[in-house]
């Protein structure tokens, strides 16, 4: 979409010491990015988010994996980007997490709201009361054909094992996440 829009990426938790920054991501991507919370403290977000919007007059404000900070001041957010059109993508599970805040206010000031799949969708209009007109469901955009592929060839467990190393006789559980307190491992 570069070639129709500027982008303008603004992060808003601290990073964690293990896991780093992924900015370098970005680079020749955007306009500039911005690392909020290594900038300024809580405090000052409010006044650093007028500035930013000044800076760059956005005509979208797209939230994505949102912040505790921004859910629980969405309606001074909302004031301050008043003008704009605000996009939610925020909610990739039912119960927990970010639609845990769905039921605030500010967040029902809201423009858009992506769902990533038709129950979160669901959940959106029967139990948050938002309209099926300001929901657009979009799906992930993996090709998750090699992992289907992969699961559909006859594979034997005993060599697998060996492979990695691990007992064949016993089960094995695998954690792929982020080894954060969020996510209480």
């Amino acid at each position: 979409l570069q070639d129709k829009y500027d982008f303008c990426v603004i992060t808003m938790e601290r990073h964690a010491k293990g896991q780093g920054s992924l900015n370098y991501q970005l680079n020749g991507l955007c306009e500039a990015n911005y690392d909020l919370r290594e900038l300024v403290e809580f405090d000052d977000y409010f006044d650093a988010l007028n500035r930013f919007k000044e800076m760059y007059k956005p005509d979208v404000v797209w939230l994505c994996n949102n912040s505790p900070w921004l859910e629980t001041n969405m309606l001074k957010f909302r004031e301050i980007f008043n003008q704009q059109t605000i996009v939610a993508q925020d909610v990739y599970d039912t119960k927990y997490g970010w639609i845990e805040y769905y039921d605030s206010e500010g967040i029902h000031t809201l423009d858009k709201y992506i769902a990533v799949n038709e129950k979160i969708k669901t959940v959106f209009m029967d139990k948050y009361g938002l309209s099926e007109e300001k929901i657009s469901v979009i799906y992930s955009a993996i090709d998750d054909s090699r992992i289907r592929n992969t699961i559909n060839k006859s594979w034997d467990r005993v060599s697998l094992c060996q492979k990695y190393g691990v007992n064949p006789d016993k089960k094995h559980i695998a954690l792929i996440g982020r080894m954060t307190d969020q996510k209480n491992p």
